[in-house]
Order: structure tokens, then sequence, then C-alpha cells
């Protein structure tokens, strides 16, 4: 995950500031970019569902393997994710 994007904790997303100005710019294609940013790192946990993201970082093929094992790849948002999964999978089983 790169520094404009967020991560899930329960409900609330929280936004890393990092690449986001925390002023809105004045230019009409510069605040386009501003509000695009913000919208994207807001909403990215909730594009891609846990099952999804394990599914992906589980999967054979080698290609993905060698994505998901580079260093430069390597995101908590992925372990975290796991996680998550396998709780509501064991509270499955549990019920």
């Amino acid at each position: 995950m790169s520094d404009d994007e967020s991560s899930l904790e329960g409900d609330e997303a929280v936004e890393s500031d990092d690449s986001v100005c925390s002023t809105e710019p004045n230019d009409e294609f510069e605040k386009l970019a501003y509000w695009t940013k913000r919208h994207f790192a807001h909403y990215r946990p909730r594009l891609l569902p846990d099952h999804v993201w394990a599914a992906y970082l589980c999967s054979p093929h080698p290609d993905i393997i060698r994505h998901a094992v580079t260093p430069d790849n390597i995101d908590p948002e992925d372990h975290m994710a796991c996680e998550r999964l396998l709780k509501k999978l064991w509270l499955l089983l549990e019920l």
C-alpha cells in the first residue's frame, strides 16, 4: 500500500497524510487530483473485500507469488485482511 492509501481498522478508515496535502489547491486540475487521492484513500479498503485479498495472496500462480514476496509489495494491510478473514471464518465455525 502506498502512502496515499488508507487502512481500515474496524469501521473507520485511517488516512495517511504523507502524500495528501492538508490544504486544498486553487488550480482546478490540482483540485481534481487532490480530491481523487482523498476519495481513493478513504474508500480503498472497501473496494477489496478480505476474502479477495487473501485469495490473491494464497494463489499458486508464480507471478503472484513473486509479487507477494517482493519487499516493496509487502503491506501490513495484507496481514490485517487475512486476520480479519480468519476471525470471520472461526466465528462461522463456532456458530
